[in-house]
């Protein structure tokens, strides 16, 4: 069920540009605004119970246990947010493996 797009590119940059809240307080309206610039429907327009699109949905991480998705959609996908601090580390922790000036983890 697309729709078309209610948040332009050039207003999802300007508002989320420089933001410094935390994962917390921003990731799910970052994802609503995600969704309003693809002309997607939110996982509660979608879903409104809950049963396969949908935010802090329990789920297993593979060889981690349980954890909550940020936001997810059966057999589609399962998102986590990081905060700025979680990237910083996971980029500086390259594998010694890694071919010099490589990014193996992209920050998203």
């Amino acid at each position: 069920m697309t729709t078309q797009p209610t948040l332009a590119p050039a207003a999802f940059a300007a508002k989320w540009r420089g933001v410094t809240t935390t994962e917390k307080a921003a990731s799910q309206e970052h994802f609503i605004d995600l969704c309003r610039m693809l002309g997607e429907p939110t996982p509660h327009e979608a879903d409104p119970i809950g049963a396969h699109y949908a935010f802090e949905k329990r789920v297993s991480k593979a060889g981690e246990g349980d954890g909550f998705a940020d936001a997810w959609k059966r057999d589609f996908f399962a998102w986590e947010y990081r905060g700025r601090d979680a990237c910083a580390r996971r980029l500086v922790a390259r594998p010694p493996s890694a071919p010099p000036g490589s990014r193996p983890w992209a920050c998203t």
